[in-house]
C-alpha cells in the first residue's frame, strides 16, 4: 500500500472515537489519520486537507453519514477534485441500505458495528489499494 494516504473518519461516540485516535494511527502508521465528532467537522476538515477516504457513521445527528457524502460530493463538483472513498459504518444493517444508489458509482463499502479493529484496518487497506490499482 502507499505511504501517505489521507483517511479522515467520523464518529459521535466518543469511545470509539477515542479508539480510532488510539489504535489506526499505530496499526497504519504510513497514514494520516483525522477523526472528528460529526459530519460538520468532516467537511470541514475534508476541505482543508482532501482526504483519500472518508469512514463515517451512518446515523449521527446533524450532518449525519449520507449528508456528509451530499455535501462532499457537490463540494468535489465545485471544485473539480476527486471525490474519496466512502466507508459507511452503523450498529443497524438498515441504516446502510440504499448506500449502492446513494454513492452511484462512487467506491465505498459499508461496515456492520460492531466489528473489530482488524476488520476495519483490512477494509481500509483493501479499499485502498483498490483505489491505487485502479489509478495505475
Amino acid at each position: 500500500m502507499a505511504h501517505g494516504w489521507k483517511i479522515l473518519i467520523a464518529e459521535d461516540d466518543e469511545d470509539l472515537a477515542q479508539a480510532y485516535r488510539r489504535l489506526l494511527p499505530a496499526r497504519m502508521a504510513d497514514c494520516d489519520v483525522d477523526v472528528v465528532p460529526d459530519g460538520s467537522n468532516a467537511l470541514v476538515l475534508y476541505g482543508e486537507k482532501e482526504h483519500d477516504l472518508v469512514v463515517t457513521d451512518i446515523n449521527m445527528p446533524g450532518l449525519n453519514g449520507r449528508d456528509l457524502f451530499r455535501e462532499t460530493r457537490q463540494m468535489c463538483r465545485e471544485r473539480d477534485h476527486r471525490m474519496p472513498l466512502f466507508l459507511f459504518t452503523s450498529g443497524v444493517q438498515s441504516a446502510l441500505d440504499g448506500v449502492d444508489d446513494l454513492c452511484d458509482g462512487i467506491q465505498a463499502d459499508t461496515l456492520l458495528k460492531p466489528y473489530t479493529f482488524r476488520t476495519l484496518q483490512q477494509t481500509i487497506e483493501s479499499m485502498l489499494a483498490d483505489d491505487e490499482d485502479g489509478a495505475t
